[in-house]
């Protein structure tokens, strides 16, 4: 998926779900600060992803990644003004993440298997 352009969706952008070897580059995902719900990636159930050198703008998660992903690489990828990226608590992800963040530039690499992860109740 290479050079798109999205513009205000009802909700989330892009979803990735059940996925293998996927190439994300040269996006540009824009909605408006204000928009609920409108991610503009959601990733889950999926391996091997990488998103790349793509600016998303949105009222949400600029990347969502949620249970069942492993080998999700991010690399220059630029977000704002939503909530950057969102990793699902459930899966102890975020203890086991690592990330350069700089003023909404992201470089993040998730290379572990999140398929075994024990799921833990939200507070």
């Amino acid at each position: 998926l290479s050079g798109l352009k999205h513009f205000n969706s009802q909700r989330n952008h892009i979803s990735i779900d059940g996925c293998n070897d996927v190439i994300v580059s040269g996006l540009h995902i824009f909605a408006p600060e204000q928009s609920p719900n409108t991610d503009g990636i959601d990733i889950a159930g999926s391996t091997n992803i990488q998103v790349m050198n793509s600016v998303i703008q949105t009222g949400d998660d600029c990347i969502a990644i949620n249970t069942l992903c492993s080998n999700i690489n991010i690399t220059g990828v630029t977000c704002g003004p939503g909530h950057g990226i969102r990793f699902d608590i459930r899966t102890k992800l975020f203890k086991k993440k690592s990330s350069i963040h700089t003023n909404n530039f992201y470089d993040v690499l998730i290379p572990l298997d999140c398929s075994a992860c024990d799921p833990q109740p939200l507070d």
